[in-house]
């Protein structure tokens, strides 16, 4: 039979399943005409802040580990489909992990791997807030010095990183340096990016970090070497984003290592513990929505999270490095990471790396022995 509607349009239906099979997936899904659900920001499903969910991500640093997944894992927002229909969606599943792939490990090896420690030089602990930059200005007096760091396109504007150092006599057995600074980072935190519903748009990121740093050397060739690194980071409220800033988080890193030359011939050795750049603790400022009421009004409610990690990274690391010649070293090195990017059931990981590098060509050789499986880099380190 049919059935004829007003306009004059007719439809046939059957006297067991009417006009068609009712889709109760497809029922259940959101209505969409872009592909995407959208978050809201604003106070209304009409505002202008309005974000595609796929587009809607917090890119977090390794610093990071575990702890913002875990402040969100028990909150849910609500997402609208093209007719307003409200959707619950826990806000840790727009979380992406930062996790370093087996080339930028090997990448990192040969940088480390290039040239002996310098009994002189002394590095800054690798953290968000201890980058210098491209470019840095410094002034002496007395025995301290004032650094300045610029990145090449902002050397115009005001530092984003400015410290004060005090540095022992290098002639001395037992060398301490002491450092103390403001590090400024816009749109970011500790390296962390967002984007979309979860941008950090007109925001920055500061950091008040110190840094200590130890030698000691125990013969003419072997040195112990000490450091330690921590800050108190904060991060304003972005212009436009669920996402109103993070306060009073503190973050730490720790290097303990010997060191050994000239073993045998042209050689070092180093055994070393490092703890990777942490967040300890601190505060997630988020603004969580009750669902739309009838007239697509929004109550935004700001909630604060406690952010800390599940886990503690600790690398081992056992390095061999041996000169063939004056631009010809061979490298070995076996890592192994007990909870891995800070997270407290993460699988301990090792890896060993053999690389042969000169002034122009490198070549490094991994093998992820959790996963069984072999990598290979190779690159020009000249101007080629």
């Amino acid at each position: 039979a049919y059935t004829t509607f007003e306009n004059g349009l007719q439809h046939g239906y059957n006297s067991e399943f009417g006009h068609g099979i009712a889709d109760l997936e497809a029922a259940m899904k959101p209505i969409l005409n872009s592909g995407s659900p959208r978050l809201v920001t604003g106070a209304s499903l009409q505002s202008p802040g309005q974000y595609a969910l796929n587009n809607s991500r917090l890119q977090i640093s390794a610093s990071f580990g575990d702890s913002i997944a875990r402040a969100l894992s028990n909150h849910q927002v609500y997402v609208y489909d093209a007719l307003n229909g409200g959707f619950s969606y826990s806000l840790d599943k727009a979380i992406g992990p930062s996790l370093k792939s087996t080339k930028q490990q090997l990448a990192l090896h040969l940088d480390k791997a290039r040239k002996p420690t310098n009994s002189k030089a002394i590095k800054a602990i690798a953290t968000p807030y201890n980058d210098r930059g491209s470019r840095h200005l410094e002034h002496t007096f007395g025995s301290a010095t004032l650094h300045a760091s610029f990145h090449a396109h902002g050397a115009s504007q005001l530092p984003p990183r400015l410290s004060l150092v005090w540095q022992s006599a290098p002639y001395k057995r037992t060398q301490t340096l002491v450092e103390a600074g403001i590090h400024r980072a816009p749109e970011s935190l500790l390296g962390l990016q967002g984007k979309g519903a979860l941008n950090l748009r007109g925001a920055s990121g500061v950091s008040s970090f110190s840094n200590l740093y130890l030698r000691h050397k125990l013969s003419p060739n072997w040195q112990v070497d000490a450091q330690a690194s921590l800050a108190t980071s904060q991060l304003n409220t972005p212009q436009d984003s669920l996402i109103q800033g993070f306060q009073n988080v503190t973050s730490n890193a720790f290097r303990l290592a010997v060191t050994g030359q000239k073993l045998f011939t042209q050689d070092q050795l180093s055994v070393q513990i490092n703890q990777p750049h942490r967040v300890n603790s601190g505060s997630l400022l988020i603004n969580v929505a009750d669902l739309a009421d009838a007239h697509g009004n929004l109550t935004q409610h700001r909630q604060t999270l406690a952010i800390g990690s599940s886990g503690r990274q600790l690398d081992l690391q056992l390095r061999y490095q041996l000169w063939l010649g004056q631009n010809l070293h061979l490298g070995w090195q076996h890592q192994t990471s007990i909870q891995p990017n800070h997270v407290a059931d993460a699988a301990t990981h090792h890896q060993q790396t053999v690389s042969l590098q000169s002034d122009v060509f490198a070549a490094a050789l991994g093998y992820d022995i959790n996963k069984q499986q072999p990598s290979v880099m190779l690159r020009w380190q000249g101007d080629l």
